[in-house]
């Protein structure tokens, strides 16, 4: 009776210590989305909310008028294509970077500084160093192809490179932030597993596949979820390298999100990107959680 009473007080010590997080997520995250999810339904605007036009339903005409729509469909598979290759790409690149890191030698540890460095800087400010570096005439990226006797590229001018130079510059940015996550995975792995694989005779190469790959795995999961989540909000590279453009080869959702809210003021149409973009996000958790299933094995 008294562990069934103290096993009560717990649960609802815990409950209460999660409320106000709780409350703040509804008031913050829930509220707006479901708002924004009702506004998408109406004709919501600038001009509605100034009551110079009324508000009225119009049901599914925002959503009707997307599937319409070229520029959404272009930025919807721009959207696509830049997850389909950052999040790879992004994701062997931090494994690579754990791996190398993996120490505790003075060396290890500056290039984990290194790595990490560029998460905790400005995105608008990379952002511009890196158009300055993708610079057709001076930038230095031309300079160096130059000098390998290649000649110079258009870069972010370029509809079918644009889009590859925002890709690459992301890899590099982010790159650090998942190499911890993976670091952290593998710090936790028992050093015994390594000294009997040693013993058995197994190399570098069957270590990897072996013991650090599978022991890996729910973090590897975890790592490929939230790149693939930042990777569907891309936004600022595009809105200040090239606003979009070239020809529309940079324009994402939430670009376009941002003209039609802030540029054109039509709040009813944006929310319609925005409840799009929600369901393309869950069905990519889904279809990542069917397909990367995590281990649980004790």
């Amino acid at each position: 009776m008294l562990s069934s009473l103290r096993e009560f007080a717990d649960r609802r010590a815990g409950a209460l210590l999660c409320l106000p997080a709780c409350l703040l997520l509804a008031l913050f995250v829930l509220a707006p989305f479901l708002s924004a999810v009702w506004d998408s339904f109406s004709n919501q605007s600038l001009k509605t909310i100034l009551e110079v036009a009324p508000r009225q339903w119009v049901g599914l005409k925002n959503y009707a008028g997307l599937g319409h729509d070229p520029d959404f469909f272009q930025s919807l598979r721009n959207t696509l294509l830049f997850v389909a290759m950052v999040v790879p790409l992004q994701c062997l690149l931090a494994l690579g970077m754990a791996l190398l890191v993996n120490g505790a030698s003075v060396w290890q540890r500056f290039l984990r500084v290194s790595f990490f460095a560029p998460v905790i800087m400005s995105m608008a400010v990379l952002s511009v160093l890196w158009g300055l570096l993708y610079n057709p005439e001076f930038g230095l990226w031309n300079r160096v192809l130059a000098l390998l006797g290649v000649r110079a590229q258009p870069f972010l001018t370029s509809p079918s490179q644009a889009l590859w130079c925002i890709a690459l510059m992301s890899i590099w940015q982010g790159a650090g932030y998942q190499m911890m996550l993976l670091l952290a995975g593998l710090q936790n792995i028992p050093a015994e597993f390594y000294e009997c694989a040693r013993v058995e005779g197994a190399d570098r190469w069957q270590q990897f596949w072996l013991i650090t790959l599978p022991q890996l795995r729910n973090t590897v999961v975890l790592v490929v979820t939230i790149t693939t989540i930042l990777a569907f909000k891309l936004f600022v590279q595009p809105y200040l390298l090239t606003n979009g453009g070239p020809e529309g080869a940079t324009s994402t959702l939430i670009l376009q999100f941002y003209r039609e809210a802030f540029t054109y003021h039509d709040f009813g149409r944006s929310s319609a990107l925005v409840a799009i973009f929600f369901l393309l996000v869950v069905a990519a958790a889904l279809l990542q959680r069917k397909y990367l299933p995590e281990d649980t094995r004790a």
